[in-house]
């Protein structure tokens, strides 16, 4: 019996008119082989060539429980969209389903790499692949893109840097309480490494408490 949890996502941008709108079907990438396709994918053993492939490629594109979630907070508050997330039912029975990341670009549908954008801090990387709901101009890619308001997105950004320091002060004054340090370190101090380990790509981000999961879980019915 399989206790994991998987799931896929998925949203409509909410400024994209009626008539033009688009589907995007959201994908995690760069993720290591699971060490539990056996448990994961039913008859695995027995299966082989496209099939074990493919059903290989959908697991590792599926979003965890907490990745789900933490990737509907960022949607929310970044792009202002709703996502529809359904679980996965395991152990997962071949379909003939493709991987969305196996699937080809056209002059309607395509990739959309969210985790490029300035303000994606989650320590996971997630792809879009947009395809229409009912038609679609090639301007649409570029208004997604728009859905960010720059003003707001550079202010949420100065915000963010500034809790990485905060975040990171806290960290180096624990790894420090807990290696019994004796030497006093100021608080400039821990400020100025922080803000240099921020600059060379090294923040510290808070992960969700319990307590957000489950109020997330029981908003959402996960």
């Amino acid at each position: 019996m399989c206790f994991m949890k998987l799931f896929k996502l998925s949203s409509i941008p909410n400024s994209i008119e009626k008539e033009a709108k688009q589907k995007f079907e959201w994908f995690v990438i760069d993720r290591q082989p699971s060490d539990n396709y056996s448990q994961l994918i039913s008859n695995y053993e027995s299966i082989e060539g496209r099939a074990k492939l493919y059903s290989e490629g959908q697991i590792d594109e599926s979003f965890t429980e907490e990745e789900a979630i933490a990737f509907q907070i960022y949607i929310r508050n970044i792009h202002k969209m709703e996502l529809d997330i359904s679980e996965y039912q395991l152990p997962l029975v071949y379909s003939g389903e493709a991987p969305l990341g196996s699937l080809e670009t056209t002059e309607e549908s395509g990739f959309y790499p969210i985790c490029d954008e300035l303000t994606y801090n989650l320590p996971f990387k997630v792809w879009g692949y947009y395809s229409p709901l009912v038609k679609t101009t090639k301007d649409n890619l570029e208004r997604f893109n728009c859905l960010v308001d720059f003003n707001e997105l550079e202010q949420f950004e100065r915000k963010k840097q500034k809790e990485s320091i905060e975040n990171g002060i806290v960290y180096l004054n624990k790894a420090l309480r807990m290696i019994n340090h004796q030497m006093e370190v100021s608080e400039e101090q821990l400020n100025c490494i922080a803000s240099y380990l921020l600059e060379n790509g090294l923040s510290v981000e808070k992960t969700l408490t319990r307590e957000q999961i489950q109020a997330f879980k029981s908003l959402n019915k996960i």
